[in-house]
């Protein structure tokens, strides 16, 4: 896959990272409000599966197709993308995307072909800056060295490859902070890397309280405490508002 990264510089912009918004997207442009976005000053990003189980799928993509407004794949994004997932893309918040889709007379096919435009990783700045990150949808694995990371990349056919698939679908760290915590063991943020990794990560995928830093992760999909999150990626400034 060509598009599999998209690399990009980091300025002196607002960097905006919102979190898993399931066709949520009034509660977008509410967070953009709080935030003060300004579209000529602020770039923003989504984590992925900004389709499903809401109403307004179709904005929350049109939304990311524009200037200086960026996302990745989440595994929503893929199951709609492969007819294999149909069953379980329809089972887990598909139908509200599909019936929009049927309502606004939008191909799907060219519906899909959009989605799979996004790429699966946005790096942002070089490793010798100091507010370097990566947005992945669920994780990068805590084993897995920058080289190792950047060959799966370009191993991996698509977004099924059972090996890059851990990038939009495990939750393998974020279970293991879960356990030390509840194990009285050291904090999440103490989980060791491999030592050559260096940027912040942003992602989504596992529901949360709310945001929720993990190592060298942070964790925005705050549905799970009733919550639309977005995060300024260099100074961690964090936005919420009711989901609704």
């Amino acid at each position: 896959m060509l598009n599999h990264t998209l690399k990009m510089d980091l300025d002196n912009d607002r960097h905006l990272i919102v979190g898993d918004l399931h066709g949520r997207y009034d509660q977008l442009i509410q967070l953009l409000d709080k935030a003060n976005y300004d579209p000529a000053k602020d770039l923003v990003y989504s984590v992925g599966d900004m389709i499903d189980r809401g109403k307004k799928n179709v904005e929350c993509v049109r939304f990311f197709q524009q200037e200086r407004c960026y996302a990745v794949q989440g595994n929503h994004e893929m199951m709609m993308c492969y007819v294999d997932w149909r069953n379980t893309w329809l089972d887990n918040g598909g139908l509200a995307c599909l019936s929009q889709l049927m309502d606004e007379g939008i191909d799907q096919e060219v519906f899909r072909n959009e989605l799979r435009e996004f790429p699966w990783v946005i790096d942002v700045g070089d490793e010798d800056e100091e507010h370097a990150f990566r947005i992945v949808h669920a994780e990068f694995p805590p084993g897995w060295s920058e080289e190792f990371f950047q060959a799966t990349l370009r191993g991996a056919i698509n977004a099924e490859d059972p090996t890059f698939s851990r990038l939009i679908w495990s939750r393998k760290l974020i279970n293991a902070a879960a356990a030390n915590i509840a194990a009285a063991r050291p904090p999440a943020w103490e989980i060791p890397f491999h030592p050559d990794r260096y940027r912040i990560n942003f992602t989504g995928h596992t529901p949360v309280k709310k945001a929720f830093r993990c190592g060298d992760h942070y964790f925005l999909d705050t549905w799970f405490g009733g919550k639309q999150t977005m995060i300024d990626a260099v100074t961690k400034e964090i936005f919420t508002v009711d989901i609704v």
